[in-house]
């Protein structure tokens, strides 16, 4: 179980920097966006921690997208 856990994020993680860089922000510039630590930030798009719908509705705000549109092209 722990083991689809793990790859599950990890994909996750992937699909939040593909979309950060079609928007074209550095993880950085991301973080500061967000309001939060760059190293955190990093962990997110690593898969090594789990985002909460806070953190993915801070996401979707900076890129100006809705959740339905996050999730759109993701496949685990």
């Amino acid at each position: 179980m722990e083991a689809d856990k793990e790859i599950f994020l990890k994909s996750f993680g992937g699909h939040l920097k593909e979309l950060r860089t079609k928007y074209g922000l550095s993880t950085i510039e991301m973080a500061k966006r967000m309001f939060m630590d760059s190293g955190n930030y990093t962990r997110l798009e690593t898969g090594k921690t789990n985002p909460t719908i806070y953190t993915l509705k801070k996401f979707c705000k900076v890129l100006d997208i809705n959740l339905e549109q996050l999730m759109k092209n993701f496949e685990d």
